[in-house]
């Protein structure tokens, strides 16, 4: 008699558990299915991807009225989304290079101890290998990285009422495009200045420059091009490539592919390998697990660092696949950050509309 009662006992819990996370694995799928193309499409269209627009970083005392002018919208949604105490700009500058601003956005968690989540995207652009002389100053970088910034704040729309435990971060890098001393600018250039290995975490005035220790940041998703992914798989599939620094991070590479692969089946993410090219490595190299998430085959994306990298040529953005990358990583860090589905939902409000 009391090996069944043991049983029916197991029984029970394995139920209740069970029930727990499928109602959690319900939750993220509603969620991630607030994230659409027009949703996705209002943000991507409003980032300065027309064909005569350059977010380029150039030598100067400021930069383009299309580099401020994304700049602005995205700190003016960050405020929208996480309220206006909750949004800074970080203002640097690089050798020649000056008016440059990281974007910095707060999503605070309940507890400190959740950590923080650094979610992110360059937001400037390049040329670089643009043939055309008529065109040597023109870079509309709608692919990269309209694709990725357009993931963040869509992330943070759909994260605004949410009640999360963790800290999120959501970071608008600027100058991503020319590396210094090994690394991308803006992130390096915050990073520096911001994170600290012994200093405890700021945590009344995060969100307002506030210091953060290193060992509160439990990991940095970067989001950087994926909207022309130049793999398809056997089922006919587009492939995204989830990529590490240093090989410490696999096992964080290879969770989030299995996580994007379960929620988004529409496309097919692989854990692709070392690749450092992007504001990833800034953290990576400082051991905080780090990955970047890129269209496969990037390199022979014949549009990429070109002219021909604008929103108005019909075969530089697939925003169906774009859109499933950006959802992806929405279930993916709902997965680490949420502390009590049930009582998320009990909070859960109305979305903001948003800017155009």
């Amino acid at each position: 008699m009391r090996h069944i009662k043991y049983f029916t006992i197991g029984l029970i819990l394995w139920l209740l558990v069970f029930n727990s996370l499928g109602q959690s694995q319900a939750y993220i799928t509603n969620c991630i299915e607030e994230i659409n193309i027009n949703s996705y499409r209002a943000h991507f269209d409003s980032l300065r991807t027309l064909p005569h627009h350059s977010r380029k970083v150039m030598p100067g005392n400021c930069q383009s009225d299309d580099h401020d002018a994304c700049r602005d919208y995205i700190f003016r949604s960050f405020k929208q989304y996480l309220g206006n105490e909750n949004v800074y700009l970080h203002h640097f500058e690089k050798k020649e290079f000056m008016g440059l601003a990281n974007v910095i956005g707060v999503k605070k968690g309940s507890n400190p101890n959740a950590g923080i989540w650094v979610i992110s995207a360059h937001y400037d652009s390049n040329n670089s290998y643009e043939l055309h002389p008529n065109n040597s100053n023109v870079s509309p970088g709608a692919n990269d990285n309209g694709t990725g910034l357009a993931a963040i704040l869509e992330i943070a729309r759909v994260l605004s009422n949410i009640e999360t435990e963790a800290t999120v971060i959501f970071a608008a890098w600027d100058f991503e495009e020319i590396f210094f001393n090994g690394f991308p600018s803006g992130s390096n250039t915050w990073l520096t200045k911001y994170i600290k290995r012994k200093k405890e975490t700021e945590w009344n005035i995060l969100a307002k420059n506030g210091k953060i220790n290193k060992h509160d940041i439990r990991g940095n998703i970067n989001f950087d091009m994926f909207g022309n992914p130049q793999l398809l798989n056997d089922n006919e599939e587009p492939v995204l490539w989830v990529c590490y620094a240093v090989k410490r991070h696999v096992e964080f590479s290879n969770n989030y592919a299995t996580t994007v692969n379960k929620h988004t089946p529409q496309i097919e993410a692989i854990s692709h390998g070392p690749l450092s090219l992007s504001d990833h490595k800034t953290f990576a190299a400082r051991k905080i697990p780090a990955i970047l998430i890129l269209e496969a085959n990037f390199q022979h994306d014949q549009f990429y660092h070109t002219y021909s990298d604008h929103v108005e040529n019909a075969e530089n953005i697939d925003f169906d696949f774009a859109m499933n990358v950006c959802r992806g990583g929405l279930a993916f860090l709902m997965k680490q950050i949420l502390a009590n589905e049930d009582k998320v939902i009990s909070n859960k409000k109305e979305r903001p509309t948003f800017i155009k």
